[in-house]
């Protein structure tokens, strides 16, 4: 009889196993599902067919049937991401790069506090960068390029301590880039051309040092970035495709800097 028992707890378990997802986690991604006309996706293999999400094309769990990942890059996602992804709060990766998303990022992002990698790229949405994500501790790699991205780019990014990779290229960015970013020491890659940024390329750039050489910092292409510090100039040079750092300058709209260089220098 006791053996019995314990084989029926034992197929309880394993039976119950796979449907351990939360409702909460599950009506995030149906929200996403709905929200992002999900019968006409590239792919939507068992969404909202079968009871188990972590069967659902693209939906990634651990072994306790935590929701760690929605990779759905290149799908045919249409429409808007919705504030219900504060329900995935064991997400780590999220992944909806190459479709056809717009509107904003809502900020309900800022909830997912174990996210570690954000793909957003390619698609078209707008409004401004949400100043939440700054406060993703564990947050390693952003993706937001190749949208329609408007406004400053937040100073809470430099709290970002673990950020080995940041895209924000080809958006309509405006403003300068913000001081905190010293404080990214961990950056192997930058990204902010093709935006209209402007002003002085903070001094403290030349700490980012885990920067790729020739290939880890991207600044051009914008409205007008600039700096008459010499280990400024000579940092650009060095971590950037160019050769020297009038090359870099040529590749700006309109760089008029407003202050005369000495007190330019004395600020910086």
């Amino acid at each position: 009889m006791n053996k019995i028992l314990i084989s029926l707890f034992f197929l309880l378990c394993i039976f119950t196993k796979g449907f351990a997802v939360t409702e909460s986690e599950r009506d995030g991604l149906m929200a996403i599902y709905d929200s992002t006309d999900g019968a006409n996706w590239g792919t939507n293999t068992d969404w909202n067919t079968t009871t188990d999400p972590c069967s659902w094309f693209g939906v990634s769990c651990d072994d306790d049937n935590n929701i760690i990942g929605l990779g759905l890059t290149e799908n045919n996602l249409t429409g808007s991401i919705p504030s219900e992804i504060e329900n995935l709060t064991h997400l780590v990766e999220f992944d909806l790069s190459y479709n056809k998303l717009v509107g904003n990022i809502p900020s309900q992002i800022g909830l997912l506090s174990q996210l570690e990698i954000l793909y957003l790229n390619a698609n078209e949405l707008t409004g401004t960068i949400p100043v939440e994500i700054g406060s993703l501790s564990l947050l390693k790699e952003i993706d937001l390029e190749w949208n329609k991205f408007e406004g400053s780019i937040p100073t809470e990014f430099g709290d970002l301590e673990n950020l080995i990779f940041l895209d924000f290229a080809d958006n309509n960015l405006t403003g300068t880039i913000p001081a905190t970013f010293i404080a990214l020491t961990k950056l192997e890659y930058l990204s902010l051309d093709l935006n209209h940024l402007n002003g002085i390329i903070p001094k403290g750039i030349v700490d980012l040092t885990q920067l790729k050489d020739s290939k880890g910092l991207y600044l051009n292409n914008n409205y007008c970035l600039n700096s008459y510090n010499n280990n400024v100039r000579d940092f650009v040079v060095l971590k950037s495709e160019v050769d020297s750092f009038n090359e870099f300058l040529a590749t700006h709209e309109d760089c008029k800097v407003l202050l005369t260089p000495i007190i330019t220098y004395i600020l910086n």
